[in-house]
């Protein structure tokens, strides 16, 4: 999940699209018919991750479920 968020940030910013309207990754949704429960350790862990001050820092406003 780490992996697929470092991916597409890489990919926006180096787009050069004019019909884009953010060159970055606003909001992260874990989506699905249940499966962010099925495999809640790794999703808990991926949110640490992504929302830890000292390593992406990404706001915890910006991830749904």
């Amino acid at each position: 999940i780490i992996w697929q968020y470092l991916v597409a940030k890489d990919l926006l910013a180096k787009s050069q699209k004019k019909e884009l309207l953010s060159n970055s990754v606003t909001n992260i949704v874990f989506m699905g018919m249940g499966e962010p429960l099925f495999n809640f350790d790794n999703v808990k862990r991926t949110v640490q991750i992504l929302t830890d001050d000292k390593g992406i820092n990404f706001s915890k406003r910006k991830i749904v479920d």
